[in-house]
């Protein structure tokens, strides 16, 4: 670059920045969202006049930023978000925030200064981003019992929803996608349960045994009732699930500061089981994580029967819930 031609704009060096990296769509999508609330309190700006304490307060800036998928910040402009005074429970997280400058360092620090050698130095250099840390909740059982009363009031579809999410620890992608035919009865066990044929890993892939509670309850008659998509809503629109869990409690956070979301039940039903002593290798199978743990033999362990995982979700028991379940579990 010669000493008289002007340095690229931010939007300019942006547009480089995608063709060198070539994301794949999803996440190119997510790294846009995030651009383009760096530029929008940066300013398009020639890459040269970025600075550290610009980039600090652009940072800051975004922290006071709220979820834009929730009511009643969605659909709003990001401009209109900036000016907007905007409650700290609504807030994104701090994790989110720190996905920003870990942007603002790939653009800068990888691909401004080491690639093309444009800068001398990044503004993002000795730059640090510390949050605190707010992990989803485990719920006990009283928050449990809370969540199936208030279902009551809600949709059915979001009752059974809710229901499976409580007794599998299912992600909710998972539940949403879920067809009648993917109910079935294991030969082996003469057990029922469901299939979930693709997620975030090849683990995701699996047979998830249905809880006698589940079954106790209904939701087969129900399933059986359904053609095809049991949850299209919760398919088209994953944060309608989300929103209808998030109305089933007056607060954010559970008494320690921990945040109560929808994600919340699967690691109530991962702590509920390994809490009763079930073997982790069990457990990751029923969830779908990856097997680990066990060192080099993880990878001589496959996929365990149905009959041999039926323990995981035996293992889980809301006693307070029981009564609920069983007479309310057909919505009526």
């Amino acid at each position: 670059m010669s000493a008289d031609e002007p340095f690229p704009t931010l939007t300019e060096a942006w547009v480089a920045f995608k063709a060198w990296r070539q994301w794949g769509e999803r996440l190119a999508v997510d790294n846009e969202r995030m651009f383009e609330s760096l530029r929008h309190f940066l300013g398009d700006v020639p890459v040269d006049q970025v600075t550290k304490q610009g980039l600090k307060a652009a940072l800051q800036q975004i922290s006071w930023l709220p979820v834009r998928h929730k009511a009643p910040y969605k659909g709003r402009s990001l401009e209109q978000l900036a000016n907007e005074a905007v409650p700290e429970e609504d807030r994104v997280s701090g994790k989110y925030v720190k996905g920003h400058l870990k942007l603002a360092q790939g653009l800068f620090s990888s691909y401004l200064v080491n690639e093309l050698e444009l800068l001398e130095q990044s503004p993002t250099a000795g730059l640090t981003w510390r949050y605190e840390n707010r992990r989803y909740a485990s719920l006990d059982d009283q928050l449990v019992q809370q969540a199936v009363r208030a279902s009551a009031e809600k949709p059915e579809w979001f009752r059974w929803f809710l229901l499976i999410a409580i007794y599998s620890g299912a992600r909710r992608s998972e539940i949403a996608n879920l067809l009648s035919e993917d109910f079935r009865i294991d030969s082996g066990s003469r057990r029922e349960y469901f299939l979930i044929k693709s997620g975030k890993t090849k683990a995701a892939t699996r047979r998830v045994p249905l809880h006698k509670m589940l079954i106790q309850a209904g939701l087969l008659e129900w399933v059986a009732e359904q053609k095809g998509q049991l949850f299209p809503i919760a398919a088209r629109n994953p944060n309608r699930a989300t929103d209808l869990f998030n109305s089933l409690f007056s607060a954010s956070f559970n008494e320690v500061g921990e945040r109560m979301v929808f994600h919340s039940l699967r690691h109530t039903f991962i702590t509920k089981a390994r809490a009763a002593g079930v073997p982790d290798v069990l457990v990751q199978q029923v969830v779908g994580h990856e097997k680990r743990g066990a060192g080099i033999t993880d990878r001589y362990t496959h996929t365990f029967p149905v009959k041999d995982v039926l323990c995981v979700v035996d293992a889980v028991q809301f006693p307070v819930c029981r009564e609920i379940v069983e007479s309310k579990g057909r919505g009526t």
